[in-house]
């Protein structure tokens, strides 16, 4: 649906328990940093992976009168890193992608109403919507100091679900959205059912569905 020459206009934030933990580890393995973590008290940095795209590490803050806390975060069990010879704790305990948009009034109905969801709080000055326990989606107007909307839609936001028809259902019959695939599709010799359409400007939407099969054992056990 993509290729690689396509603007990177996406962020995918990381929500952390041991920011600076996270800075240490990745600094040492040498890894490409677009905005440092320069202040230890500060809450946030990004990471660039191989492939371009920006990682943004943001601190956990439990203290309800932060700017930045999100109520939905505390009750987010983090995921412990799998990782070697590490010192002390690396864990991710929510993530949230940031979709950028010209205009939100154009677009955030749609989404509200495709998901039946309202903010939950203010992530760095953006609207936060939770989509699961973990899963966050922000909806950016204009630019931050990362990016900002491109005029063909580089991205594709995915969401995985235990029941793929159910969301099938809804989708056919929502107004702005637009079918790519005329039916759900099972990908993967049986191991994923998947359908993908368009949001009312071209933005990539797609839903998953994944086998309980020993293939896809560990993931679903993350995701149920």
């Amino acid at each position: 649906m993509h290729s690689v020459d396509e603007p990177k206009t996406v962020t995918l934030s990381l929500i952390t328990d041991e920011l600076t933990r996270w800075n240490e580890h990745l600094v040492a393995h040498n890894v490409a940093m677009r905005v440092p973590h320069e202040d230890k008290s500060s809450n946030s940095f990004v990471a660039i992976d191989p492939g371009g795209y920006d990682l943004k590490f943001m601190r956990f803050n439990p203290h309800s009168g932060h700017v930045s806390f999100v109520p939905a975060f505390a009750a987010a069990n983090p995921v412990e890193a799998r990782l070697e010879n590490v010192a002390g704790r690396l864990s991710i305990r929510a993530t949230a992608f940031s979709a950028y948009f010209d205009n939100l009034q154009q677009i955030r109905p749609f989404y509200e109403k495709f998901f039946d969801v309202r903010p939950i709080g203010l992530l760095q000055g953006v609207d936060a919507y939770q989509l699961s326990d973990s899963g966050f989606l922000l909806l950016v107007e204009g630019a931050d100091e990362l990016h900002s909307p491109t005029e063909k839609a580089g991205m594709t936001l995915s969401f995985l679900s235990t029941d793929v028809d159910a969301w099938w259902d809804r989708a056919v019959n929502m107004p702005g959205f637009e079918l790519r695939t005329p039916e759900i599709l099972d990908e993967g010799g049986g191991l994923v059912r998947v359908f993908v359409g368009y949001d009312p400007v071209g933005t990539f939407l797609e839903w998953d569905t994944f086998a309980d099969v020993p293939e896809n054992a560990a993931l679903n056990g993350y995701l149920h």
